[in-house]
Order: C-alpha cells, then sequence, then structure tokens
C-alpha cells in the first residue's frame, strides 16, 4: 500500500489525476530524445499541425486550411484561429517552420522531406513548402506519431540546437507543464491549459478533439508492481500505465479496476545483435538467432494472458497493421536448434565468449534476456551476461567498443507498433552503417528499399517495396523479433473516455 504522501482533499481528488507510469521523466525534449516517457510528455504540453486517425490518415491539427500545387511541389498552409502557446504567444508561421526544420534533423522522415525542399513565411499565420520534386508523404511526415513526433514549439526554443536538449517544456497544447513541482525520479505534474482551444470534430486516434477535462495529472513512479497494483485498487492512483502481464488476470477481477486498451498495435520484444563483431558480423550467424526463437516462449515468460498477444508474428512492421506482411518469414516460424548450430557453424562460431547486455529493472526486457540468454546457451553459444539498469544500459548500448573491451555482442529490447510501423519511423531497420542505431547493420541494398519506399506516391507500389523489405531483412537480420502483445493500462472505474491513441495520452480523459 501507498504512503499517506497522496492523500488529497475531496476536491483535489475529484480533480486531479494520479497516475503510475512505467519510467520517471528526466528528459523534457521529444526531439532529442525517443524514451516513451518522453513521448507521453511530448502530446502532454504540444500539439502538431496534423495528426493521424485510426484508419492512418492525416488531419489537420494545428492547421486550418491547406492546398498543394497540382504538380504537388508546393504546398501552402495556414494556422487555426486561437492558437496560444502557455506563456500567452500567439502561435506563428515563424514557430511552425523552426519546429520543423529542428525536427527534421533528427527524424528520417522530416530529413527526407526537407532533403529537397524548405519552407518560407507567408505571413504570421501562413507558410509554404516549396518541394523540388513531390513527395508523396508530405502530410503523413507533419503528422508522424510516435519517436521523434513533429511538436510544434515557440521559435525562441525551437532554435535550440537539435543536439542540445530543450530547458523550457512550453507548447500550446492541452497541459502545462508545472516545472516548479517537477522531481526528476518521481514526480511530473501538469495542469490544464486555460488557453487551449481544442478542435470539435470526433477523436479519431491522435486526430480530432482533445479536450482538457482534468485539472490537474500527476505522473508519480511506483517500481514496484505490487504496490502499484495495490495504490490502484485503493484508490490511492487512478491509472496504472505498464501493469505487468502476468497481473493482469488479476486485475480484471478487482471490482474497483478495469482494462482498457490503448493501443491497438502494441509492442514487439526483439533481439538486437552487434553488427560489427564476430560472430554477429555475419548474417549467418544472424539467421541462427532467428532459427533459436520461438515467439510464444517469450510471452509465456512474460506471463501474457492469450488473449493478449501474437503466437506468432514475423511481420517487420507488425501484425494487423496496413504494412503487415509474412513475405520471408516461412523457414523462421519454428525454432530449430539444430540448424541454427549449423549455421552458428558455417559462421565461423568456435565457442567464442558472447557478451549480452541486460538490463534488469524494466520487467519486459530483465525477462526478454533472460530467455535469449537460455536460448542462445541451449544453441551451443558462450554466454556471459552484464546486468545494468535501464538508464546505463541506455548509454552503454552506444559503445562500439569490441565486447572484450567493454563493448557487447547481443542486447534484448523492445519497441511500440508506431515506432516501427514504417520502413521511415522503424529506426532499427535502418541499415546506413555507422549512422544506424546501436548495433550498426550495414547493407545499401535495405537503405536503397526504404528510400524507394519513401519516394513513392502509389499505395499499392509501396506495399510491393514492403515485400521486398521483408525478403531482404529476413537475409540479413537487421534484430530479431521475438513477439507482439498488446499491454493495456489499468484505471479505476470511474475513469472514463480513455484514448485508443497507441500512447497514453491525458486529454479527453474524465474522471467521475
Amino acid at each position: 500500500m501507498m504512503t499517506s504522501t497522496l492523500t488529497v482533499d475531496a476536491f483535489a481528488q475529484a480533480t486531479t489525476l494520479k497516475a503510475a507510469v512505467h519510467s520517471p521523466l528526466r528528459i523534457i525534449d521529444p526531439v532529442s530524445n525517443v524514451a516513451r516517457i518522453t513521448q507521453m510528455h511530448g502530446y502532454m504540453v504540444y500539439d502538431t499541425l496534423f495528426s493521424l486517425d485510426a484508419n492512418g490518415v492525416p488531419k489537420p491539427q494545428m492547421v486550418g486550411e491547406y492546398s498543394s500545387s497540382a504538380d504537388g511541389k508546393v504546398w501552402t498552409f495556414k494556422l487555426r484561429d486561437g492558437l496560444a502557446f502557455h506563456d500567452g504567444a500567439p502561435v506563428t508561421s515563424e514557430d511552425a517552420i523552426v519546429s520543423i526544420e529542428r525536427w527534421s534533423k533528427k527524424d528520417p522522415m522530416g530529413g527526407a522531406l526537407l532533403a529537397g525542399g524548405s519552407f518560407s513565411k507567408v505571413d504570421d499565420k501562413t507558410f509554404k513548402l516549396e518541394l523540388s520534386k513531390p513527395f508523396g508523404l508530405v502530410l503523413e511526415a507533419l503528422g508522424k506519431p510516435g519517436t521523434y513526433a513533429p511538436f510544434i514549439m515557440p521559435a525562441r526554443i525551437a532554435k535550440t540546437p537539435h543536439d542540445q536538449l530543450i530547458q523550457d517544456a512550453t507548447g500550446s497544447g492541452p497541459y502545462i507543464f508545472k516545472r516548479d513541482e517537477w522531481v526528476p525520479g518521481s514526480k511530473t505534474v501538469y495542469v490544464k491549459n486555460p488557453k487551449w482551444v481544442s478542435r470539435s470534430e470526433p477523436t479519431s486516434f491522435l486526430s480530432g478533439k482533445k479536450e482538457a477535462n482534468i485539472e490537474r495529472v500527476e505522473w508519480v513512479s511506483l517500481p514496484d508492481a505490487n504496490v502499484a497494483m495495490s495504490a490502484l485498487q485503493a484508490g490511492e492512483i487512478d491509472y496504472y500505465e505498464y501493469p505487468p502481464m502476468d497481473l493482469l488476470t488479476s486485475l480484471e477481477k478487482s471490482k474497483d479496476v478495469k482494462l482498457v486498451k490503448v493501443d491497438p498495435v502494441g509492442a514487439q520484444g526483439w533481439i538486437r545483435p552487434n553488427h560489427l563483431y564476430p560472430p554477429f558480423n555475419n548474417e549467418k550467424a544472424r539467421q541462427a538467432l532467428l532459427l533459436i526463437v520461438n515467439q510464444e516462449d517469450y510471452m509465456r515468460a512474460l506471463g501474457a494472458p492469450t488473449a493478449y498477444y501474437h503466437p506468432y508474428c514475423g511481420a517487420v512492421f507488425f501484425c494487423g497493421t496496413p504494412l503487415a506482411s509474412e513475405v520471408g518469414t516461412a523457414p523462421y516460424k519454428k525454432a530449430d536448434l539444430n540448424k541454427a548450430k549449423a549455421l552458428l557453424k558455417e559462421a565461423g562460431y568456435n565457442g567464442e565468449k558472447v557478451v549480452v547486455y541486460h538490463p534488469t529493472d524494466v520487467p519486459d526486457m530483465d525477462m526478454g534476456a533472460k530467455v535469449t540468454v537460455s536460448l542462445m546457451r541451449k544453441a551451443g553459444i558462450n554466454v556471459e551476461t552484464i546486468p545494468m539498469d535501464w538508464g546505463t544500459f541506455l548509454g552503454k548500448r552506444l559503445n562500439k567498443a569490441p565486447p572484450a573491451e567493454g563493448g557487447w555482442n547481443v542486447y534484448a529490447s523492445l519497441d511500440f507498433g508506431n515506432n516501427m510501423m514504417t520502413p521511415t519511423t522503424n529506426l532499427s531497420l535502418i541499415t546506413a552503417c555507422d549512422k544506424a542505431t546501436a548495433g550498426w547493420p550495414c547493407d545499401e541494398e535495405m537503405e536503397k528499399l526504404r528510400a524507394a519506399w519513401l519516394a513513392e506516391p502509389d499505395a499499392a507500389k509501396r506495399m510491393q517495396i514492403v515485400n521486398q523489405i521483408q525478403e531482404r531483412f529476413y537475409k540479413i537480420v537487421p534484430y530479431i523479433p521475438t513477439g507482439q502483445f498488446v499491454r493495456p493500462v489499468a484505471v479505476r472505474t470511474n475513469i472514463s473516455d480513455v484514448n485508443a491513441t497507441f500512447i497514453p495520452v491525458f486529454w479527453n480523459l474524465k474522471k467521475n
């Protein structure tokens, strides 16, 4: 049971929502940090020019009117009326332009958009995008959800170099960040933005109406799952973002608690091999990792009820999404340790030590690492595990040193569907050598396919490219999927209008 420090008077209890979130907020810059908690923060305090609806169609959000030329090279956007930042300053076209330019320096989709184009101001509310050639996904880029979402912030803040963290979270979104009450590692507080003007269209995914119905939202850190569950059942918190899968059955039986799927696609566990060093600089060794994986082993280890996971999903861009494909998966749907051992031998592996980084304080990743290490040992791999906390892991995985000198060979992690649903947003699919994310896969053909998908305006032809990407993926194996699952949030039964958005958002929520 939680301590009495969360006890509040009746009025505050009615107008405050307390949420136990998966991780404390430590960095407030959603452009320079990919952490899920920072993304959640972004959706509290910022807005975007466009947002995707439940069908993946971009809809105007901060934009009121827009048009494009017949050849698709010139786009004109006008901000809707009533937009103001938390400090009272009106949102202007300069704010939008500078924000998008900063975002484009970090996000691959934004970088591709502005590689052949530039924005210019027409007047205080109108701006223009001029392209050297048509770009098929202009609106999708400006409404991109997930990692590196193109949030609009004041130009004075957005002028911060993209490789430096912003320190001011002034936005124009439905909630205001209370920096004076922020306790990094413990508590984050947001209050209703009195200047917020919502759109009137029905809410659909991240588009449409976003109303700040709760006066005050508090995120608290309760890393012990049993403590968090007891606090929820006792009414000391209202919202539990990340209940462990093995507690879902107990929560379903609690009379004052309900489970809500906020993310219809869910998350995917995966194994990331280091492509720089033996044995996994050889694609046959990486294919061997594919063959040791039985995805249901990972799901059972998480304690996931069968209703919350796919028995097998080999779709690079997630099952149940517009780009779902099974091309290339046939040889890997069933584990085959004997074949894995043969491939390791063909790759030249002779029992050398393989270093596995093991973050122990995030349950999903802790369990993913344990299952991976067990399966690797069954395949005859000489494994050394190095346990560490999540924060340490985030820094150490960037170490390119050889495993014998402090580097690594493998780690187990996960990511969420909306971060991985396209060839551009799936950062782990990037195979641009030193420019790729940790693991540093290097494959020119995959990069050409990713670029071709982004440049192709025809949806049917883009799907053909997706199938080619799948085929290439299962040959070069940038990473190994270990299963797709959906984790619901748990809320008190007096909480309603929880949005299905892929990531927890707190606008539109009501506390009755």
